[in-house]
């Protein structure tokens, strides 16, 4: 059970970092070519926009990957459990 609430959660937020990633550099592509043409400060002004907003979600995607993996890591690497023979 905890480990599908920590995949659908990890599986979330990558779907959401792509999400935001495709978005702003659409977004910025689209407003480039559209309104100002391809000037060189326009460019360089709305690029170091688009680094904050991505690296900012960049910390919390790493986080939660790791918080995942390290999970299945540990689920993985614990020995299986014997079960106990009732005594007579």
């Amino acid at each position: 059970m905890e480990d599908d609430a920590r995949h659908r959660i990890a599986f979330l937020v990558v779907r959401t970092y792509l999400v935001v990633l495709v978005f702003s550099v659409v977004t910025i592509a689209a407003y480039l070519l559209f309104t100002k043409g391809l000037d060189p400060a326009a460019v360089r002004d709305l690029t170091g926009t688009m680094t904050a907003i991505v690296s900012g979600v960049t910390g919390v995607l790493g986080f939660v990957l790791g918080y995942y993996f390290k999970a299945v890591e540990t689920a993985d690497s614990s020995p299986p459990r014997r079960k106990r023979s009732k005594k007579i």
